[in-house]
C-alpha cells in the first residue's frame, strides 16, 4: 500500500498545486489496480499448478487472492469479506480468484 504525504498544506487557491497533488493520488490509484491485476494473474498461474486435496467435512477452498488486496477491499468496504454476499460477487466478478476444484476427493 502506498502512502500518500503532503509537505504542506497550501491556499486554496493555488489551484495548480492541488490540481498536481490531485493528479499524483489518481496516478497512484490507477497503478496500484493494474498491480492489483497482475497479482492476481500470477496467482491464478501459480494456482493452476498446484495439486488440490480435500478432505470430508472441512470445507472447501473458494479463493485465493494476495494479502494486499483483502486488505485493500477490507480497507474500502468495512465488513466486506465477513459478508458472505459480497465475497460471493467479488468472485464472481473476479473468476481469476476461484480456486480449481480438486479432481479426486481423499478421505
Amino acid at each position: 500500500m502506498s502512502n500518500i504525504i503532503i509537505p504542506k498544506f497550501r491556499d486554496k487557491t493555488d489551484t495548480a498545486w492541488w490540481d498536481g497533488v490531485m493528479k499524483g493520488i489518481h496516478l497512484g490509484i490507477g497503478k496500484e489496480k493494474v498491480l492489483q491485476e497482475q497479482r492476481m494473474k500470477d496467482n491464478a498461474r501459480l494456482e493452476a499448478m498446484t495439486p488440490r486435496k480435500t478432505v470430508e467435512g472441512l470445507g472447501q477452498l473458494t479463493a485465493i487472492f494476495d494479502l494486499q488486496n483483502y486488505l485493500r477491499w477490507e480497507q474500502e468496504h468495512p465488513g466486506f469479506w465477513g459478508n458472505k454476499q459480497d465475497s460471493s460477487k467479488f468472485i464472481r466478478d473476479n473468476p481469476i480468484v476461484r480456486a480449481s476444484r480438486p479432481e479426486k476427493k481423499y478421505f
